[in-house]
């Protein structure tokens, strides 16, 4: 469903929203579970990682720049680090979170006179 092509995994797209940053280096991995309580609502945000989450119980929606994507128990997707936000289901929601760390996007330098 999904590979990367170098190690560590190349830098995300640059994005609008904060960082959140979740302690994992570029080339490591931290595996962790996250419960949201229902109706739970993250801001936008993206990380320096690759994603890769399994809807454990409960609903979650993935709201993306092109909308929100509901997600049930089963389902699973792989967020690269783009901008993105949470909102739990009336139930909450149990995610299964197996992060890769990649390095942040290079600084883009200005052209000032």
């Amino acid at each position: 469903m999904f590979s990367t092509e170098q190690r560590p995994p190349s830098a995300r797209p640059i994005g609008q929203a904060p960082t959140f940053d979740l302690g994992v280096a570029p080339g490591l991995a931290r595996w962790f579970v996250v419960e949201y309580e229902r109706n739970m609502e993250l801001p936008m945000h993206h990380t320096d990682t690759l994603d890769f989450d399994v809807v454990l119980s409960g609903s979650v929606e993935l709201i993306l720049d092109d909308g929100p994507h509901p997600l049930e128990a089963g389902d699973c997707v792989v967020v690269t680090g783009v901008d993105h936000r949470w909102r739990a289901g009336p139930d909450g929601c149990r995610l299964s979170v197996q992060a890769l760390g990649t390095p942040p996007p290079a600084r883009q330098e200005s052209n000032s006179v």
